[in-house]
């Protein structure tokens, strides 16, 4: 009885692990898949490094930059600017909802 138990749980456990094989070899394959360059574009992939916004440094550092645009002199004539860029016409990327 307790042999039963044992292969059972044994084969159970090997199930187990051929399924992580599995899934595991099959998200390389999708890695080494997107990692292939698309044929006759003349590609070839890059890495970007981006500053970590989740970074308290990263954070105090966006905040003293903001506070100094706010209270510089040409604070109205640079929120005119971004106000100017945030009211383009984009609507042919817009649905017809």
């Amino acid at each position: 009885m307790l042999k039963n138990r044992v292969m059972s749980l044994y084969h159970r456990l090997s199930e187990r692990l051929q399924n992580l094989v599995l899934m595991s070899s099959t998200v390389n394959m999708m890695a080494a898949r997107e990692s292939r360059p698309i044929p006759g574009t003349f590609t070839r992939p890059i890495q970007i490094w981006v500053p970590d916004v989740r970074s308290a440094a990263f954070q105090a550092e966006a905040h003293r930059q903001s506070q100094a645009v706010a209270t510089s002199r040409d604070a109205a004539g640079d929120q005119a600017f971004i106000d100017s860029l945030s009211e383009w016409d984009d609507s042919p990327w817009k649905s017809d909802e």
